[in-house]
């Protein structure tokens, strides 16, 4: 399949996650040969269309690497899963990265790993547990999980999750204000949107300081004009969002090298 300019081999694969669930991930290839044991990985915001991801997926196949796509549970090909705000999601990529690595007889990946917002925070949570993980890039990182589902959903979803999630303290234990200081000394890209209003700026701070305590290999930047979410052309101009996808592909695969 061709994108514009760029080609790519589009497969499926499925795979038990957490409890034994049946759960479906995306892998794009370039057309060119490649590396399978080199791999970028990709989690978008809650509840997005995977769409919201092509644009930097693509980057990354030009590039010249696969791609893993994990869409949240409740979505696209994952709709038949109850979504938990990201909790089982963590013990859904690891899976997966199993399941990639036995398909390919890879004795172990080395993984480049994006999440914008909920995503960010189940990358920083998989990154804690796996040492597949040589780096990763943040968009909209969020600080407390709980307050940023009250500030972020609507009330039925915030019902839906609460009945799903195991409890108040596990949540807590994942958000990534608690989770950053069980991370290791890997390579961080982190961006905010000046204009986010589910992160405040005393949070962005404070997750700032928190990731320089843990990693030597910082570099971080709040991007004007920006919102939460920006890497799809709105608010920003069109331009500046292709530049934004270019720069994240670009850090994921440099850490891959």
């Amino acid at each position: 399949m061709s994108f514009g300019a760029v080609r790519v081999f589009r497969s499926r694969m499925t795979f038990q996650g957490y409890r034994d669930d049946s759960v479906v991930v995306n892998l794009w290839f370039p057309p060119r040969p490649f590396d399978t044991a080199r791999l970028v990985v990709l989690l978008g915001p809650f509840g997005a269309s995977e769409v919201t991801l092509y644009p930097l997926a693509l980057e990354v196949v030009r590039q010249g690497y696969p791609v893993l796509i994990l869409p949240h549970r409740g979505v696209g090909l994952n709709a038949h899963l109850f979504a938990d705000f990201g909790f089982s999601e963590i013990t859904d990529l690891r899976s997966a990265l199993d399941a990639y690595g036995k398909y390919f007889r890879i004795p172990k990946v080395n993984v480049g790993l994006f999440g914008g917002s909920l995503g960010a925070a189940i990358a920083v949570n998989v990154a804690v547990q796996d040492s597949r993980v040589k780096g990763l890039a943040l968009e909209g990182l969020l600080y407390d999980l709980q307050e940023a589902s009250e500030r972020a959903l609507s009330s039925k979803q915030l019902v839906t999750i609460r009945d799903q999630t195991p409890s108040h303290e596990m949540l807590d234990s994942l958000s990534p204000r608690n989770a950053i200081s069980r991370l290791g000394d890997i390579p961080v890209l982190m961006f905010w949107g000046e204009k986010d209003v589910v992160v405040t700026s005393s949070e962005r701070q404070e997750l700032a300081s928190l990731i320089r305590r843990q990693s030597r290999r910082v570099e971080m930047h709040e991007v004007p004009n920006g919102v939460h979410i920006m890497r799809f052309g709105f608010p920003l101009p069109r331009e500046r969002a292709i530049q934004l996808n270019q720069d994240i592909a670009t850090f994921l695969v440099s850490v891959l090298k």
